[in-house]
């Protein structure tokens, strides 16, 4: 390290370096700008122009996208390959996946902003694109992580109605009674 200096509200979270040589002994002398300690939740950004830097600190976080099944260790093999989930930003779509065995039915998407560029908390929310056959979804929200709930449904109810469209048996022959 050539130099070092800490920046804060004291500073006005700003320092001149000063000049340095541009060349040593015929060579090109290349300088990196690197930001020490990165506080928790934090990712630096550092962007130069024509000897500026600028080094944005977004608070981030990581969101966790798990699927469970509640079907019985697969009892009567309805259970997909895999399945497809939309990861969206104030409703809009910015991510999608493909869960299932391989990936051990969850994934993480790394450094995700919680405030927009307004200052406003962005919310996220997780869908499953095509519910399997036989399943019922339930989407749980553990502070910035969602757990899928995928429950069989291995009995179903029916009922039935018969409609008749005869002008409420204007001719007689409705019949008394059906076998459905």
């Amino acid at each position: 390290a050539i130099a070092s200096f800490v920046l804060n509200e004291s500073n006005e979270w700003y320092h001149d370096f000063g000049t340095f040589y541009v060349f040593n002994n015929g060579q090109r002398i290349n300088y990196v700008i690197v930001e020490e300690n990165v506080p928790v939740n934090y990712t630096s950004h550092i962007n130069s122009v024509g000897g500026y830097y600028t080094i944005t600190n977004s608070f981030e976080k990581d969101i966790e996208v798990r699927l469970n099944w509640d079907d019985g260790n697969n009892v009567d093999s309805t259970r997909p390959k895999q399945v497809f989930i939309r990861l969206k930003a104030n409703g809009e779509y910015i991510r999608s996946n493909y869960l299932s065995d391989v990936n051990d039915w969850k994934i993480t998407y790394v450094n995700f902003p919680v405030y927009d560029e307004e200052g406003n908390k962005i919310e996220y929310t997780v869908e499953q694109n095509l519910l399997p056959e036989y399943y019922s979804t339930e989407v749980e929200e553990e502070g910035s992580n969602f757990i899928l709930h995928n429950t069989y449904i291995s009995d179903v109810s029916m009922t039935i109605h018969k409609d008749w469209d005869d002008s409420d048996n204007h001719d007689g022959f409705r019949p008394d009674e059906l076998i459905a």
